[in-house]
């Protein structure tokens, strides 16, 4: 079960955490993931991952995913964030612009 993030609460929920941006941008569409960790500008969020592949898909523009990792503290620290959004660059920066979120539950047991 998934429960739903006001885009205003992102940056609160955010602040000095980190997780993983996946985007399947670019001519073959491929996705890319990178662990890193954002800055927060008043709803945008804005991650520092050089030049390399990241940042050319992300020069691409597109839809594009944050999640961040379960943190294990509170009443929903095993859920994972997952912020979905646009994607540019500013400079050397890769920006998300949220357009959705949610805590996602986690994983069931293995069997």
């Amino acid at each position: 079960m998934s429960i739903s993030v006001a885009v205003a609460d992102i940056p609160s929920l955010v602040s000095g955490r980190w997780g993983y941006v996946v985007l399947a941008a670019g001519a073959d569409a491929a996705a890319k993931v990178v662990a890193l960790s954002p800055s927060v500008s008043s709803t945008r969020l804005i991650f520092d991952a050089g030049t390399g592949g990241m940042f050319r898909r992300a020069q691409q523009g597109g839809e594009g995913t944050f999640v961040v990792v379960p943190s294990g503290v509170g009443e929903l620290g095993e859920y994972s964030l997952v912020i979905d959004g646009m994607v540019s660059t500013d400079g050397e920066m890769i920006v998300l612009e949220p357009t959705s979120a949610v805590w996602h539950r986690p994983a069931p047991p293995l069997r």
